[in-house]
């Protein structure tokens, strides 16, 4: 199994629902299935849905903007109510880009959600934001972009959002 991490950093200049021209003039970085978008509601999550939706549009991909509740095993009684928020707050993400796309909503630890999706589901690459965390914060909890890079068994592209971009 080969492992493919891409980084990207987020630019002040780059225009919304841009499309990155290296990936799309490398043929051997086409996804070869739907792109997915992992967000979480952090003022990370409108430039890495900027980044995807550009590489759905230029490569004619699908984009599957997916997120991850922290609901427990037992449901709790607005369980509902934060599934149709979340796909309100993605809906308001999303706005209206010429894209192809559709929600997924999971209940759990995103690292394992996502990953039983992505196996699933024949995922072509997998778009998350990096927060950049360093020091003290990385070394005691790590980073759920870390752990995708450990468990996913498809392409991930960590997107670095810089200061400016947030």
């Amino acid at each position: 199994m080969t492992l493919y991490i891409f980084f990207a950093r987020l630019a002040p200049s780059r225009p919304t629902w841009g499309t990155p021209a290296a990936a799309i003039d490398r043929p051997d970085l086409r996804p070869d299935g739907p792109i997915l978008c992992a967000v979480d509601f952090s003022k990370f999550s409108q430039p890495v849905l900027d980044y995807a939706s550009g590489l759905a549009r230029g490569f004619g991909a699908d984009l599957i903007v997916f997120h991850s509740l922290n609901i427990h095993r037992t449901p709790l009684p607005d369980e509902v109510a934060q599934v149709e928020g979340a796909r309100t707050r993605i809906a308001q993400l999303v706005g209206n880009r010429p894209v192809n796309w559709r929600t997924v909503i999971r209940s759990g630890d995103p690292v394992a959600a996502i990953d039983r999706y992505v196996r699933n589901h024949d995922i072509g690459i997998v778009v998350a934001a990096s927060y950049g965390l360093s020091g003290w914060k990385r070394l005691l909890g790590g980073t759920i972009v870390e752990a995708l890079a450990r468990t996913l068994a498809r392409p991930l592209l960590v997107v670095r959002a810089s200061k400016a971009s947030g």
